[in-house]
């Protein structure tokens, strides 16, 4: 028993040091002379210093910030009641191009002491002279132009402009319909950026996580925005007879629409498919806890699976742990968190009754993925404890099943061989009554509920006419996450921020319930109908109001 808990906190504690690295190129093409940037950014808690390594191919390593102090940020969050304390790397390597071609930063490694994360060879095209980009542009940007089915792809549309603008507005999202989608609004303001030669500001229009459904050659929808920005006339000259430009104080609108980028999504291999493919493409960790090893017969076992990882969640179905008919197996609750970054964790808790005395010995469940890097199917074990069910795995019997009521004292044999009396009443609830309430007791409870009923509908025509707080009936997924993240009071995902709102449970219930549902209708494809109740979101929203006061 001590070496299988040995073994299982060592699992623990390596999952604790998974990390999840985004790694972004800025650009996909530079000119000959001019510097790119390679940025790594992950979250660890470890404390062994990570270590990156790379090979970069026609260019050379000019300047890094590996050695600075505002490369690292601190924050503190709270883990089973504990304060954990974990650390934000951003780490940012400069090149510049040897030679026009292709660029090529291969082998990337982030090495946190044991635990060796590999990333994707990076690629850009180098540019013997600029080109003619424009004031204004607005283009899709992936992480991985080549990806396997189920493979995640890091998707993010900017607006990059070198004049002041106005706010942006999207005037059509992108479909993405060959694709598991999971979008997250973005967050953070404007960063300069150097794109072919030419010095740009940029904003984060859309950020998405997609999983590519079917093989072969796939389209990144366009998005289309508007803005403003203001209009520029030769309106006055210098002393020297040189234009001058100035603003008129007008502004004019313009709108821009990305272009379709094309993805070759390859097939998995058909051969050597083990049977026990969870579908998973990626880096995954499978980390079992298990509340009870020894219960007595009628006595419930729980159980919980969380697997964190970079693919398509969503997809993966719960694998059975306990294959045994000594066990009644109830249906497993999931559910997504999302953990910041586009990154989430599945959790599937298990509910087992044990029904008959039996005694499982410790055992192992196997589970495959799909790992991109070796291209192979790559197996994953989960240890299971030894269990035991003690009792004789009799149903146990109800009192109306063993006492017949009767004028008469009637005898029951019991295990010890003893007896035992039970008197029956000695008069009859019919003939005590002197007249029925039946009518009246009906007549006074219709009354009640429908003054109720009438008080409540008054109540709530008067919140719903005195408050501001707008959420459309047409329920989405993307409406949805706007207005729960709008007038959340904490961070986190939206089961989150629901379960921190100091609500009623009728609320969080009816909330968790929608989540659920318009996370199956935007990632499943499932088609259930979302039933709009204005009473519970304004609760969650005034929530928010009474804290502020």
């Amino acid at each position: 028993m001590k070496i299988l808990k040995f073994i299982l906190m060592t699992i623990f504690s390596m999952s604790a040091y998974c990390i999840d690295v985004d790694i972004q190129m800025t650009g996909k093409e530079v000119v000959l002379g001019e510097k790119f940037q390679m940025i790594l950014k992950f979250e660890y808690s470890g404390e062994i210093e990570p270590f990156v390594s790379f090979e970069p191919v026609n260019a050379e390593l000019v300047g890094d910030n590996t050695n600075s102090n505002n490369r690292v940020e601190s924050r503190v969050f709270f883990s089973a009641g504990k304060a954990v304390q974990k650390k934000i790397y951003q780490l940012i390597y400069e090149f510049q191009p040897v030679k026009t071609g292709f660029v090529h930063i291969r082998d990337i490694k982030v090495d946190t002491g044991g635990e060796i994360t590999k990333l994707r060879s990076q690629s850009l095209k180098v540019l013997a002279e600029a080109k003619d980009l424009g004031d204004f542009i607005v283009r899709a940007e992936v992480s991985k132009e080549e990806a396997y089915k189920n493979e995640g792809i890091n998707l993010n549309y900017y607006l990059y402009f070198k004049t002041e603008i106005t706010q942006p507005e999207i005037r059509k999202f992108p479909t993405l319909p060959k694709f598991i989608k999971r979008f997250e609004l973005p967050k953070g303001g404007v960063e300069r950026i150097s794109l072919q030669g030419e010095i740009y500001k940029r904003v984060l229009l859309y950020k998405a996580k997609i999983f590519p459904e079917d093989d072969g050659e796939l389209k990144i929808d366009p998005i289309e925005v508007t803005f403003q920005y203001p209009e520029m006339s030769r309106t006055r000259r210098d002393v020297f007879g040189m234009s001058l430009l100035m603003g008129g104080g007008r502004y004019k609108s313009k709108t821009l629409r990305s272009k379709t980028l094309k993805i070759n999504v390859l097939p998995l291999p058909a051969e050597n498919v083990p049977a026990n493919f969870t579908g998973l493409v990626g880096e995954h960790k499978f980390a079992l806890k298990i509340t009870k090893e020894r219960i007595l017969v009628n006595d419930v076992i729980e159980a919980r699976l969380e697997v964190t990882g970079d693919g398509a969640l969503e997809k993966f179905d719960p694998p059975k742990l306990i294959k045994s008919d000594s066990f009644e197996e109830f249906d497993p609750k999931t559910e997504i968190v999302e953990l910041g970054e586009l990154s989430s964790k599945k959790i599937i808790d298990y509910t087992y009754l044990g029904k008959h005395s039996v005694e499982l010995s410790a055992s192992s469940l196997k589970l495959s993925i799909f790992d991109p890097e070796k291209r192979a199917y790559v197996e994953k074990e989960i240890q299971i404890p030894a269990l035991q069910v003690f009792g004789s795995g009799a149903s146990t019997t109800t009192l109306s099943n063993s006492v017949n009521v009767s004028d008469k004292p009637k005898e029951i044999e019991v295990k010890n061989n003893e007896t035992i009396e039970i008197v029956a009443p000695l008069f009859s609830v019919e003939k005590a009554k002197l007249f029925n309430y039946k009518w009246i007791n009906y007549t006074i409870t219709a009354l009640v509920l429908l003054l109720l009923f009438s008080m409540t509908k008054f109540s709530n025509l008067i919140n719903y006419k005195s408050d501001n707080i707008k959420i459309s009936k047409n329920l989405t997924y993307k409406n949805i996450h706007e207005f729960i993240t709008s007038y959340g009071r904490s961070s986190g995902g939206l089961r989150d921020l629901v379960r921190n709102q100091e609500i009623s449970e009728e609320a969080k219930k009816y909330l968790m319930d929608i989540i659920e549902n318009a996370e199956k209708n935007e990632y499943k494809g499932k088609q259930i109908k979302l039933n709009f109740n204005r009473k519970y979101f304004v609760e969650y929203a005034k929530a928010q109001e009474n804290e502020k006061v």
